[in-house]
């Protein structure tokens, strides 16, 4: 009985939760991009720091970045939450978006790479991390004609997910869940000549424990791995936030490895080019990434703990 009113919490939660969802999007839906980002923003800057989940934050602060003051860390933890309540409202507006247009909100740069996967084609795989608004990196090659597959990670609440699922199909090209199933139609899709983007900088049981931040971290292996067993371009993309809902994307040139040597030896060094590149953006807007998981092994944490 406890486990069947447990499920039935869940739904209602989940059920609740859609509904708050949907009923936001609809008011909002009419209202210039700016004006529900700044507003969200600001109160979530203002609201949501006090929520437990902010000490985890904290401490990611304290592991990689000592050397800030308290200060300076509550300051970085307010503008995270920020970004985030910021991303999650402006999927609202996202499907209208056009980013090759005079006055665009968008800043493109590395148009040469697009302008090259759209000439060649693919295999490639894009990736990138939980910076600013990360869904612009693939509508900025999408909207020049690049045919691209997401990897979405399903959330755990399943009418929230389909909600959520069928805004994300209105801005990509194709989606696929992770899983051993995500993973076999990442590689189907690469083996046919497509393009395929991911997230990478958060934490998987599975992967390398590669330096980042100068601290060892499981890293996801399996799309360095695939790129160099495909000969397929590995493409960096980078996501800037500025003032009134304003980003610069960058498509970096593609990583290769730096050795001659194995494939293993190769991916661990595409993997650490990788972690080098997420450290350099982050460091760049701490505040604009999501420093809500723990990113780092459960040892490191201990001393600071204490």
């Amino acid at each position: 009985m406890p486990r069947k009113i447990k499920q039935i919490f869940r739904f209602m939660m989940d059920f609740s939760q859609v509904i708050s969802i949907i009923f936001v999007y609809v008011v909002f839906y009419f209202f210039p991009i700016s004006w529900v980002s700044n507003l969200i923003g600001f109160i979530a800057r203002t609201t949501l720091p006090y929520l437990p989940m902010s000490n985890r934050a904290i401490k990611n602060l304290e592991l990689v970045m000592p050397e800030l003051s308290l200060a300076e860390k509550k300051q970085i933890i307010a503008g995270m939450w920020e970004n985030l309540a910021r991303v999650v409202f402006e999927y609202i507006s996202l499907p209208r978006l056009k980013i090759y247009t005079e006055n665009s909100r968008v800043e493109v740069r590395g148009l040469e790479v697009i302008e090259h996967l759209h000439k060649n084609g693919g295999p490639a795989i894009l990736f990138l991390g939980h910076l600013a608004h990360w869904e612009l990196a693939t509508m900025t090659g999408l909207q020049k004609g690049l045919k691209i597959t997401q990897l979405y990670r399903r959330l755990n609440y399943p009418l929230t997910d389909k909600f959520i699922n069928y805004v994300h199909k209105k801005i990509a090209q194709e989606v696929i869940t992770k899983g051993p199933e995500g993973a076999r139609k990442m590689l189907d899709t690469l083996r046919k000549g497509g393009i395929v983007s991911l997230l990478l900088d958060q934490k998987l049981r599975e992967g390398e424990s590669v330096p980042f931040f100068g601290i060892p971290a499981m890293t996801p292996s399996a799309p360095a791995r695939i790129a160099l067993k495909l000969n397929c371009p590995f493409i960096p993309i980078q996501v800037e936030r500025f003032p009134n809902a304003h980003f610069r994307v960058t498509y970096h040139s593609p990583l290769k490895p730096r050795i001659k040597g194995t494939l293993d030896e190769q991916t661990a060094d595409l993997l650490k080019q990788m972690n080098e590149l997420f450290e350099s953006w982050i460091r760049q807007h701490p505040e604009q990434w999501l420093w809500l998981h723990r990113r780092w092994p459960k040892h490191y944490y201990k001393s600071i703990d204490k």
